[in-house]
């Protein structure tokens, strides 16, 4: 059974570089195939989803790296109310939504989380 790892990223892409090094690490974790990796973005960092990501702090890591965690991996959307930010722009990989409820769980059936 493949060990899980869960990568929780909340920082805004606008001011920190932080979540794309996030997407960075997740790709590469998740292309040898030796573990399962799950991609969540909350809150502000739901932006790097957006086809604009050109004026994000290493902008090119989401369009380089976001389809590779897809590919080999899974990335996960988790807003609460308050923080779901307005994605005008088509988003670049498929994602899932899921609820607090489905996050907990997630969260319970990790073997290691990181949190960026």
């Amino acid at each position: 059974m493949k060990r899980s790892v869960l990568i929780i990223v909340t920082g805004d892409p606008r001011i920190s570089a932080r979540p794309a090094e996030a997407v960075r690490i997740a790709a590469g974790l998740s292309a040898n195939g030796r573990l399962d990796v799950t991609l969540c973005l909350r809150g502000a960092s739901m932006l790097a989803l957006s086809g604009d990501s050109d004026d994000f702090l290493d902008g090119d890591h989401f369009t380089r790296y976001l389809p590779v965690v897809a590919e080999s991996g899974r990335i996960v959307t988790a807003p609460s109310d308050s923080d779901a930010p307005l994605i005008s722009e088509p988003l670049v990989v498929p994602t899932r939504n899921l609820s607090q409820e489905e996050l907990a769980h997630l969260v319970a059936s990790s073997d290691r989380i990181l949190r960026f």
